[in-house]
C-alpha cells in the first residue's frame, strides 16, 4: 500500500512470493517485505499504463484529485472537498490480467478568484475502479435579516467572505448576527447630527426617520379622512417612542391612551371635536 500524496496518488501493490507473483511495470516501483512477503509498490503521481506480464491479485489505493478552495482572497472562504478514495486495506485486491491497464490520476481543482467557487477535483481510475473528485468550495458570505448586521463567527473570526484554506479537518462555525441600533444604522447611512438632527434637511428628524425605517428623503404623515396619523415602523427599531400632543406646539403631553405598532404601521386617532391639535413622534432609540 502507499500513503496518499498532495497529488491525487494511485497505488498498486503485488506480492512477488513465487506462489502469488505478479509481475509488472508502470509507475514508481518501490519494494518491501512483510511478513517474509515481498511487495512491489507501484505508484502514479500522475497518468499512466500499468503493464502486467503475470496476472494475479493486487491491492490497490486509488485517491481522486481534491476540490479547489472557493477564493484566493486572504480573507477566509469555504475549502474545497477531499478526493475520494477506495482501497488501502488487506482485503482490498482486484484480479488483473497479463495486459495494459490504463491508470487516470484525476489533477486537483483550481481554486476560485474574487469569491467564486473553486472548480471540482477529477476523478481518478484504475480498471473498473474509480475515485470521484472533491468539490470545489467557495467562500461562505453571511447574509443578515433586515434590521440585522453580521458580527462574528463562532470561532471569534470576522472575514466576510470567509474562506478557509488549508483544512486538515472538519469546521463547524455559526454566524452571529447583531440587530441594527441607532448607531449602527446611521453609521450604514451616513447619517449625521445625532437622534434630533436633520441630516439631509428633509425636515424629519434622523432618530424619526431611523423609527420609520427611511434613508433616503422622509416625509413627515398627515392627517387623513379618519382623523388618523400613521407612521410606518421599521420593525427593527431599538429604543422607545411616544405619540405626543399639544394644543399650540409650546406645550406637550403624551397621548393617552398611547398607541402601539401594528401591521408595520403605529397609527395615532386624535380625539373627535373641534378643538384644534397638534401631533409629534418622540423618539429615543438605543
Amino acid at each position: 500500500m502507499v500513503c496518499g500524496l498532495a497529488l491525487a496518488v494511485i497505488g498498486l501493490s503485488a506480492s512477488v512470493t513465487p506462489a502469488y507473483a505478479v509481475t509488472a511495470t508502470g509507475g514508481t516501483v518501490t519494494t518491501y517485505t512483510v511478513g517474509g512477503i515481498t511487495y512491489n509498490v507501484h505508484t502514479f503521481t500522475g497518468s499512466g499504463t500499468f503493464h502486467v506480464t503475470a496476472g494475479g491479485d493486487v491491492r490497490y489505493l486509488v485517491v481522486g484529485g481534491g476540490g479547489g478552495g472557493g477564493t484566493t482572497q486572504p480573507t477566509g472562504g469555504g475549502g474545497g472537498g477531499a478526493g475520494g478514495f477506495l482501497g488501502g486495506g488487506s482485503a482490498d485486491t482486484i484480479t488483473v490480467s497479463a495486459i495494459d491497464y490504463t491508470v487516470t490520476v484525476g489533477g486537483g481543482g483550481a481554486a476560485g478568484a474574487n469569491g467564486a467557487a473553486g472548480t471540482n477535483g477529477q476523478n481518478s481510475v484504475f480498471g473498473s475502479i474509480t475515485a470521484i473528485g472533491g468539490g470545489g468550495g467557495t467562500a461562505v458570505t453571511p447574509v443578515p435579516a433586515t434590521g440585522y448586521h453580521f458580527l462574528n463567527w463562532s470561532d471569534a473570526s470576522t472575514s466576510n467572505p470567509r474562506q478557509d484554506l488549508a483544512v486538515s479537518g472538519d469546521i463547524t462555525v455559526t454566524a452571529n448576527f447583531a440587530i441594527n441600533t441607532y448607531s449602527d444604522w446611521a453609521t450604514a447611512n451616513r447619517i449625521t447630527g445625532g437622534v434630533n438632527g436633520d441630516s439631509n434637511n428633509d425636515g424629519v428628524q434622523n432618530g424619526v426617520a431611523y423609527f420609520m425605517g427611511v434613508t433616503g428623503q422622509a416625509t413627515n404623515p398627515g392627517l387623513n379622512a379618519g382623523n388618523q396619523v400613521t407612521w410606518p415602523v421599521n420593525l427593527a427599531y431599538q429604543g422607545t417612542f411616544d405619540v405626543q400632543i399639544s394644543p399650540d406646539l409650546v406645550t406637550w403631553a403624551a397621548a393617552v391612551p398611547q398607541p402601539t405598532p401594528s401591521g408595520g404601521n403605529l397609527t395615532y386617532t386624535l380625539p373627535s371635536g373641534l378643538v384644534k391639535r397638534f401631533v409629534r413622534l418622540v423618539v429615543t432609540p438605543n
